[in-house]
């Protein structure tokens, strides 16, 4: 009878307890938080930000694990195989965290101090140099994270501009009569006015979609040159032992760390006035003949889109 007496207790603490721990698991298990997918007729729980799916379709969340902090993320519910790997920001690009991959967001760059970075190009791979406003330039913006410093002109005094006009004046009376003098002049003129074209129309480039073509092009020994000329020694090397066989990947891999470096802005101008500088003008021809027809093909394709 005593016996009897002491498992009424305890069984009626079983009856209360047990289903109540079997029915808050069956619920935290069963709730699919961040919405469904269907799956082979199945209907499948997604895995919450912060989170991948490990195992296939479940009706829980029983298969969902975590992220790697500070490795890899998933910004939104999902069912991937895999978390995203967190951004690095590029230091040789002039870019720095600004703030920390989660396994909930991926890291956040700025330009480092003393670069910008086009807004249009988001997001941003490469920060160009701030301009420096020098001579008989004025500061009228400073450069920010999204914009260029802005300068103009300054006005020059009455007197400044006197001086150099009546000196111009005296030396075009004294070789006005020496007609082969001025011609030489005037040709010298117009060229250097054509070389002022020609800059302009290099700059801004984007040398991205045509650098594979352009490094076949140069070959290893000239894109070693350059990136020696610039000090990138350590990159050549990295490279090198990174892809030991593979002297094609050389070429690519160090030019894309060499125009990186030289920014978006000046990257094609660049180029091609070292090339010419160190007696490689046949191949600055090919290289600006890529980049041509580069354009030329997207641009057609563009039209093609829009027929």
């Amino acid at each position: 009878m005593r016996g009897y007496c002491l498992m009424v207790p305890l069984f009626l603490t079983l009856v209360v307890v047990c289903p109540a721990v079997g029915k808050s698991r069956v619920t935290r298990n069963e709730k699919c938080t961040d919405g469904t997918y269907e799956e082979e007729g199945k209907t499948c729980c997604l895995c919450s930000s912060g989170e991948y799916l490990d195992g296939g379709c479940s009706s829980t969340k029983e298969n969902c694990r975590p992220c790697s902090e500070g490795n890899t993320y998933q910004s939104v519910a999902n069912k991937e195989p895999n978390c995203e790997p967190c951004t690095i920001c590029n230091y040789k690009a002039n870019l720095e965290t600004e703030k920390n991959c989660t396994v909930n967001e991926d890291t956040v760059c700025k330009c480092r101090k003393g670069y910008y970075c086009n807004p249009e190009r988001r997001p941003c791979k490469v920060c160009h140099p701030c301009s420096i406003c020098e001579g008989q330039w004025e500061e009228v913006e400073s450069c920010t994270a999204t914009s260029d410093t802005v300068c103009k002109e300054e006005a020059a005094a009455p007197a400044v501009i006197a001086i150099p006009c009546v000196g111009a004046a005296l030396i075009f009376a004294f070789l006005g009569y020496k007609f082969g003098k001025k011609s030489r002049c005037c040709s010298r003129t117009d060229a250097e006015s054509v070389g002022v074209q020609e800059m302009e129309h290099l700059q801004g480039v984007d040398l991205e979609p045509h650098l594979q073509a352009i490094a076949d092009a140069l070959g290893w020994k000239v894109v070693r040159h350059l990136a020696r000329l610039d000090n990138m020694s350590q990159e050549v090397e990295n490279v090198q032992i990174s892809y030991p066989t593979d002297s094609a990947e050389w070429s690519y891999r160090v030019l894309k760390a060499w125009t990186q470096k030289q920014g978006l802005e000046r990257g094609y101008s660049k180029l091609i006035t070292t090339l010419r500088r160190e007696h490689y003008s046949s191949l600055a021809d090919k290289v600006a003949e890529i980049v041509k027809s580069g354009q030329e093909q997207s641009g057609s394709n563009g039209k093609e889109v829009n027929a």
